[in-house]
């Protein structure tokens, strides 16, 4: 038999064997507790979200049940063919647009050219009226002046008047051709006959019937003359 003191020892270690069962015990139940507050809790909250309704339903089995048949490109062959006529037609429009540009431009060049013509060329008409009247001048100054003063002083006086009235022409663009020892020029002469001429090349203008005129380049009478064989 043990003695007392052994007995002792024995019953208090016995307790503090149950006491740590008991407690670990209590710690599980513990932890179960948390577990199932926390599935309670979110069990809660799944039922207070709201069911989805009866049109966001129907919008879903649509959506599920439309046919590929029924949309825009319902192939990406078929999206490509779109794409290709919609270039072609781009490139159409864009040949026509450019087209209309330059026939545009080319109308404006020509409005721009024929308005420049009429200011250069717009005296035409008035310096083709005036040529009547030098041609007057000219014929008086050919007729013969004897010892008559009052002749001599009107022959003057036409020769200032023609140097006069042809300074005046020229500074408008109109320029006198009396091309007297030139060659033959068919775009500013007129041939009215040929003579032979020994000491004179061939085409070339021996004699002036009648002179000619140019505005600013461009003929308004043909000088006649006569040329060389």
């Amino acid at each position: 038999m043990g003695s007392p003191y052994y007995y002792c020892q024995q019953n208090h270690g016995r307790q503090l064997v149950e006491q740590m069962g008991m407690s670990s015990t209590n710690d599980e139940q513990k932890q179960k507790q948390k577990q199932w507050e926390r599935i309670a809790q979110e069990a809660e909250q799944d039922t207070e979200q709201p069911a989805p309704s009866m049109a966001e339903d129907e919008n879903l089995e649509t959506l599920e049940s439309e046919p590929a048949d029924q949309l825009d490109h319902p192939s990406y062959a078929a999206l490509e063919n779109k794409l290709t006529a919609t270039e072609a037609k781009m490139h159409k429009y864009w040949d026509q647009a450019m087209r209309m540009k330059a026939e545009l431009e080319n109308v404006e060049r020509r409005a721009k050219r024929d308005v420049e013509q009429a200011h250069r060329y717009a005296l035409g008409n008035f310096g083709s009226d005036l040529i009547p009247v030098m041609d007057s001048l000219e014929q008086a100054l050919q007729l013969q002046v004897d010892d008559n003063l009052v002749a001599q002083q009107i022959h003057q006086g036409i020769e200032l008047t023609l140097k006069l009235f042809l300074s005046v022409l020229q500074k408008f663009g109109i320029e006198q051709l009396n091309p007297v020892g030139e060659p033959f020029n068919p775009e500013h002469h007129e041939a009215m006959t040929m003579q032979e001429q020994a000491d004179v090349a061939t085409n070339t203008v021996i004699s002036v019937f009648q002179k000619g005129y140019l505005l600013n380049g461009r003929i308004i009478r043909p000088a006649r003359v006569v040329v060389a064989k």
